[in-house]
């Protein structure tokens, strides 16, 4: 789909259709202060809009990756865009003027998933292809902080607890398998594994 559909939650409406991008939209994130609203799309750009009373108004088009993105993810204060694609980049922005900040290199292939510390101080990636990783970087310099270790999975999804002690990853062999696991991101070592399931697990959440 080249379209996404924004519903209100505190009025029954009929869902907002936007035509966002030319080719598959992949991923959409909200930034944390509700300002914003961006888009990951399989036409090689992301793209950012201002959302506000249900509605939403596209202010930036952001190009530079050579491959389809397959992520975005706002950092906790909501003033930097982090995206990343299948050219196994991730690049920075800044918001709102989109300005382009450092471009992360390191993974071997694509880079399926991105996820920020609730302190802002440190970017997570996992693939999901070969290159089975999980790294942690430091968004201010795009340098590397730390791999994480034992990873055993195709990664597809991350996410961080609320207090930034644990991380979560989520994957497997599609058809085939999947698992999920916690880390320390201090360490970069397992807490635990959290078992195996009959398929791919694509995404991890953690309560409240």
């Amino acid at each position: 789909l080249c379209t996404m559909a924004i519903a209100s939650m505190s009025a029954a409406q009929m869902p907002v259709e936007v035509k966002a991008h030319t080719a598959l939209v992949h991923n959409v994130a909200f930034s944390p202060d509700g300002k914003y609203f961006a888009t990951a799309g399989f036409d090689k750009t992301a793209k950012l809009f201002e959302y506000a009373n249900g509605t939403m108004k596209e202010i930036k088009t952001l190009p530079g990756h050579t491959d389809p993105v397959y992520c975005v993810a706002f950092s906790p204060d909501s003033k930097t865009l982090a995206t990343s694609s299948l050219d196994k980049t991730i690049k920075l922005w800044s918001l709102p003027d989109g300005k382009p900040g450092p471009e992360i290199k390191g993974h071997t292939d694509i880079v399926d998933v991105i996820a920020w510390s609730p302190d802002g101080k440190t970017l997570a990636s996992g693939s999901g292809s070969a290159d089975k990783s999980v790294r942690l970087w430091n968004p201010a310099d795009g340098k590397l902080a730390r791999r994480i270790k034992d990873v055993e999975q195709r990664v597809f999804g991350l996410a961080y607890s609320t207090d930034g002690k644990l991380l979560a990853a989520a994957g497997g062999t599609p058809g085939v398998s999947g698992e999920a696991a916690l880390y320390d991101p201090v360490k970069g070592t397992v807490v635990r594994r959290l078992g195996t399931m009959s398929d791919v697990a694509p995404v991890c959440a953690f309560s409240p």
